[in-house]
């Protein structure tokens, strides 16, 4: 842009020779020098850099204006996308975690000041929701949890449901009434399926968080078979820690 400026304003100061002629051999250092703060300083010259100025302000002054309005620039792009295979791939070691009963390794993975998070149903907090009563672990408490009693929560008849942190993984989490289940879609911080009436409360119970889903749709297409597993990150000092699992289902 310099530089066009630059030939612009030769060729508008070429196309005046009489300016030129105006300098002379006979004149004085002084007059020479007044000849030339006259030149620099020609209305066409002044004229033309204005304009100039304008239009470079304007299409600069628009660049804050469309990242404002959401628009993704490549270094943005790219981010998400380093997060999103993170998270993908902390997400398979932690589901690998839980069918081997690694909970060292899991807690690795665990926010350091808040913990993890497990809730029965789809209903994502710290306190009692939908069916459910949150458990939430320390990462020592976490290591520790391995055969410790916990209430997850009650089903549809009231009954509560009450299960060592072992079989709440592999009865609850890794089956589904009885049978192992093949969770055959992943998803990126959206469900591949909503049951009528199930609420997914993770963003609005925490804005800023981030979550892969594990969905396994229903047998013989019956949709309320289906069941999901949820694993929910927040980042905090530049890392995403696992602070929530949710299990999602239509009925306990």
């Amino acid at each position: 842009m310099e530089q066009k400026v630059k030939e612009a304003v030769n060729a508008i100061i070429g196309e005046e020779p009489e300016l030129k002629r105006r300098i002379t051999s006979n004149q004085t250092k002084q007059n020479r020098k007044s000849r030339l703060v006259s030149n620099r300083f020609n209305p066409v010259v002044i004229a033309f850099l204005l304009i100039v100025g304008s239009v470079s302000f304007y299409f600069l002054s628009a660049l804050p204006d469309r990242a404002a309005d959401g628009e993704d620039t490549p270094v943005l792009i790219e981010k998400e996308a380093t997060i999103e295979r993170k998270l993908l791939e902390d997400s398979a070691a932690i589901f690998s975690y839980l069918e081997n009963n690694e909970l060292a390794k899991l807690a690795e993975k665990v926010d350091p000041i808040e913990g993890v998070t497990f809730t029965i149903f789809a209903d994502f907090t710290k306190t009692n929701n939908y069916g459910g009563t949150p458990v939430t672990l320390t990462r020592d408490e976490l290591v520790r949890a391995l055969d410790k009693q916990f209430v997850w929560g009650h089903d549809d008849s009231e009954q509560t449901l009450e299960a060592t942190f072992r079989d709440y993984v592999h009865e609850y989490l890794l089956k589904r009434q009885g049978d192992t289940i093949n969770y055959e879609t992943i998803t990126f911080n959206e469900s591949a399926f909503v049951f009528p009436g199930v609420l997914n409360t993770i963003h609005k119970n925490y804005p800023k968080a981030i979550y892969v889903e594990y969905y396994a749709p229903g047998e013989n297409e019956d949709e309320r078979l289906f069941q999901s597993i949820r694993f929910v990150f927040q980042e905090r000092d530049g890392t995403w820690y696992l602070i929530g699992i949710v299990r999602d289902v239509a009925t306990g």
